[in-house]
């Protein structure tokens, strides 16, 4: 006890007895005096309560005469615990226990959940096999449904993402302490950070976490493959038991593209296999870029040095080479031939002008409008310090054309930042004849409201962004977003090339193939997937066997068919056997242990031995109790009214 609750037990003691005195000394009958003292002891007795909250823990027996419901987990894990010796046995005493009584309602009701929820009525002939641990979210069954005590046979490593508190927050849960736990080997790798992206041609390091329990000290090998060529091996030695290490595996070679990396783990003693996939995209080391304008200006000034503050851009004369990027500050016919210097997947950036004649002039009245593709770019640019452009020029010559910053002027919208197409290029364009002046405003974007980025640098990370995307963007990859367990639904990532626009596209054609050799094809299919506006898509096909397999994928588009291959394997279902025990602190916060020995079940001709368990039950401030606070109140505003003492 502390001091706070000395003090307020020190205060009720007070009140009780100022009360008993006061009272005692009005013209009152006993009677009387006796019912107000009562009511103002009762309303003490509440806000004390209401104060400390008090839990009281009694105990209760369960008797036998009450039907409890008895659901035991019918998974695989269960039989890590030698369940012919020591869970069968329990389940038939507690069945024999019924049939002692023949004229007495039944006892215990048995239930079986994992894969399902399903009465029985024979519990020796219980078989262990449900491929899952679901716990019942709704108990439907009116047995279990009405029955105020269950007891829960399992060892509470269930397959659901949460605990079901409401199906039992009315009931009477216990649980029995599994003992015998014999561990069963397993093996499981996964990529434990998955890169955005790297340079290419750079050394760098995967990490991948490996968890493994092995009866001996077994030999461990770690292959790497990008698609199906071996870049990385290697073999090491894993005690028994079980282990948990990081595995840093070094990668380097890798060109610019799109890398499906495939990790695998091989144990030699148990025969146990383990793959895990991720999508590892490599950029350049740097761009190209080059510089094409009729004379100096001041936005070619502000661009050239916007790049120059970026490292990962060196400039190139097209006299003698190619580029990544060619900026035209200016245009004339003459210029077009330089389009043919631009290296593949590269892009041609318009500042300050277009590939035509057309531009109109905005009045002063105008606003801007961030459009949803050019959000995560322009999201923190504060469009209202920016003074407004003397030119706006027309992308009279510009296909597929995408805005990601227009203007809105005199009942129409012109886009001043925008992508598109040009002589078959893909294109950035700042369509305005005046940007450099837009630098002159150091809070035009706002970077977590402490430091600012001038506007020719925003628009040098835009078009950095773009580039990183382009570099493997004609690319189609599809590779299983987790390991692949049989029977179980694939789900496969899409990674669109850049000929599929996600914001422009409704749908594509996807046909895939899963075969192996002896086999041959279990899945052949072709369908129609909506795209989401995203460049990366998944979908989910049907389940298959055990085993090693190729899977093959053609996406079909209007101008092209795209086609990605890889080697799928998919695991043995051993999820139910990856468990270190019974799941004691699941258990606990729904229910109470109890041991369940021979004494439950020794009848004699009057009485069945009953099994004593520990409940608890908590007061808390609520409504409850602030109502019955109020109720005893009136109550006795009401007597004092009636006795004349107000």
């Amino acid at each position: 006890m502390n001091y706070w609750h000395f003090l307020i037990i020190t205060l009720c003691f007070l009140s009780a007895g100022l009360t008993i005195y006061r009272y005692s000394r009005f013209s009152l009958t006993n009677g009387q005096k006796i019912a107000l003292v009562s009511l103002r002891i009762l309303l003490i007795i509440s806000v004390f309560i209401s104060f400390l909250e008090p839990v009281l823990w009694f105990e209760r027996l369960l008797s036998p005469d009450s039907t409890i419901s008895v659901l035991v987990d019918a998974s695989q894990s269960m039989n890590l615990f030698s369940p012919d010796s020591n869970i069968i046995p329990l389940l038939e005493k507690l069945n024999s226990s019924d049939s002692s009584y023949p004229k007495q309602k039944n006892r215990f009701k048995f239930y079986l959940f994992g894969d399902s929820l399903r009465e029985i009525s024979n519990p020796s002939d219980i078989s262990f096999l449900d491929k899952k641990s679901f716990f019942p979210f709704s108990l439907n069954d009116p047995e279990i449904k009405f029955s105020s005590k269950i007891l829960l046979i399992t060892d509470g490593n269930w397959s659901n993402n949460s605990i079901p508190h409401d199906v039992l927050s009315d009931k009477n849960v216990y649980y029995h302490n599994l003992s015998s736990f014999f561990p069963h080997p397993y093996l499981k790798t996964s990529f434990l950070t998955k890169i955005n992206s790297v340079a290419a041609n750079s050394d760098f390091k995967i990490e991948s976490k490996l968890e493994a329990r092995t009866q001996k000290k077994s030999k461990c090998t770690i292959n790497l493959y990008n698609k199906n060529a071996l870049i990385y091996n290697d073999e090491f030695l894993i005690d028994s038991g079980t282990s948990y290490q990081t595995v840093s595996i070094p990668v380097s070679g890798l060109e610019s593209g799109k890398h499906i990396l495939r990790i695998e783990a091989v144990l030699d003693t148990d025969s146990l296999h383990s793959v895990d996939y991720a999508m590892y995209p490599t950029i350049p080391h740097s761009f190209k870029y080059a510089l094409i304008s009729d004379g100096p200006s001041l936005n070619q000034r502000f661009i050239k040095l916007a790049v120059s503050r970026e490292k990962d851009f060196d400039e190139v004369s097209l006299k003698n080479s190619t580029a990544d990027v060619i900026f035209f500050l200016s245009w004339n016919s003459k210029f077009k031939k330089e389009i043919q210097k631009l290296n593949k997947n590269g892009m041609l950036v318009f500042a300050s002008t277009l590939p035509s004649t057309s531009y109109f002039r905005p009045s002063k009245n105008i606003s801007y409008i961030k459009h949803i593709t050019g959000s995560r770019y322009f999201n923190n640019l504060n469009t209202s310090l920016l003074p407004p452009p003397s030119q706006i020029f027309l992308p009279e010559n510009i296909t597929s054309v995408s805005p990601l910053l227009s203007i809105a002027h005199d009942s129409d919208t012109s886009s001043v930042i925008f992508t598109g197409n040009f002589s078959s290029h893909s294109l950035l364009a700042l369509a305005v004849s005046d940007f450099w002046k837009w630098d002159f405003w150091p809070v035009s974007h706002e970077n977590t409201g402490e430091e600012s980025v001038l506007f020719s640098e925003l628009f040098i990370a835009v078009l950095k962004d773009i580039l990183i995307k382009q570099s493997f963007s004609d690319q189609y990859t599809a590779y299983p977003t987790s390991p692949v367990i049989e029977n179980d639904s694939m789900r496969f990532f899409i990674s669109l090339p850049s000929d599929i626009d996600p914001i422009n596209t409704d749908s594509v054609d996807i046909s895939f193939t899963i075969a192996n050799k002896t086999i041959g094809s279990l899945i052949d299919t072709t369908f129609r997937k909506k795209i989401s506006g995203l460049s990366n898509q998944t979908i989910t096909l049907a389940g298959v066997s055990s085993g090693n397999y190729l899977y093959k994928t053609v996406l079909k588009s209007k101008k092209q068919n795209f086609e990605y291959s890889d080697t799928l394997f998919v695991k043995r279902d051993n999820r139910e056997l990856m468990i270190n025990g019974q799941n004691n602190s699941l258990l606990k916060e729904i229910g109470h242990s109890v041991t369940i020995t021979d004494t439950l079940f020794k009848h004699n001709k009057e009485q069945i031995n009953e099994v004593t368990v520990t409940e608890h039950f908590s007061i808390t401030r609520s409504w409850y109790l602030l109502s019955v606070i109020l109720l005893l109140i009136l109550c006795e505003l009401i007597l004092r009214h009636r006795f004349k003492l107000d």
